[in-house]
């Protein structure tokens, strides 16, 4: 009896083991179903991503030369039927030639920002003056914080800071970074932008005395076409894509951006580089 109350234990736990294998079978299989639809889905997603990037490429190089012809000749028209026309026809010239403006920087943060999405950026590294390079992109966007009578302050590191970077793609990262910095200051206040040497990076900071961004707004401050809720102090416009632009060129170098902000009272931007792209020469 007890070899017969054995035996049907045995089988038992041999059907409940077979019943364990089955389920483990089954669901391992509906796993690799599922992983083969996501590699299925990102591939297409990939392809669309793609032809979406090529035809914002196509649509921007084709769009690029109307829209220069149409600034230049309403800015021509306005400077030269100035005092001929009436002033509110001028104006409406200067709207033109406005919004051409920022047609045409749309155009350019879009083809920017495609090609950081694509990887399609070759980047021409080398050893830079980084303090110079600063001062001068301080000095010509001085000339536009005058307009809104905001002094542009320079506090550079003791000292000289060769860094190893794209010349030209790092002007893109302190020129959008400082132009947001003056179309969210508010009037008559002063941007200071400092650099220095920390123990293991290089830091840059651009630190505003503006309207801040708000909470909501902070954790997603990188993301493209994100323009936040804050409005520019001096009605500029924004297409949404500088920040997403100076992100993905900073991390191509290899270095990090943060912000900190209080709404009200301004926000601050620090780029860091690391270390060993940096010599210094006292």
């Amino acid at each position: 009896m007890d070899k017969i109350i054995e035996t049907k234990d045995k089988q038992n736990e041999q059907n409940i083991d077979t019943n364990i294998i089955q389920q483990f079978t089954a669901l391992n299989n509906e796993l690799l179903d599922t992983k083969r639809q996501l590699i299925k889905s990102n591939l297409e997603l990939q392809k669309l991503n793609q032809l979406k990037n090529q035809f914002i490429n196509i649509a921007s190089h084709d769009l690029r030369s109307p829209l220069g012809a149409i600034r230049y000749f309403s800015q021509t028209l306005a400077e030269e039927l100035n005092g001929i026309i009436k002033p509110e026809d001028i104006a409406l010239l200067q709207i033109v030639t406005e919004q051409s403006n920022y047609m045409l920087k749309l155009i350019e943060n879009l083809l920017n920002y495609t090609k950081i999405e694509d990887h399609d950026i070759k980047f021409d590294f080398c050893d830079t003056d980084l303090n110079d390079l600063v001062e001068n992109n301080v000095k010509m966007n001085s000339l536009i914080a005058n307009q809104k009578n905001i002094k542009i302050a320079f506090e550079p590191w003791d000292g000289t800071l060769i860094v190893h970077i794209d010349k030209d793609y790092f002007q893109l990262v302190l020129n959008n970074l400082l132009s947001n910095a003056i179309k969210f200051s508010h009037l008559n206040t002063t941007i200071v932008v400092r650099t220095w040497l920390a123990s293991n990076s290089v830091n840059i900071s651009i630190h505003d005395q503006g309207m801040g961004i708000l909470p909501d707004d902070l954790n997603r401050i990188f993301e493209p076409y994100n323009k936040g809720k804050n409005k520019p102090t001096g009605k500029e416009s924004s297409t949404g894509l500088g920040l997403s632009i100076v992100k993905g060129i900073i991390e191509r170098h290899n270095g990090n951006i943060t912000v900190e902000s209080t709404p009200e009272a301004g926000s601050k931007f620090t780029i860091s580089l690391p270390a060993h792209r940096i010599s210094i020469q006292n």
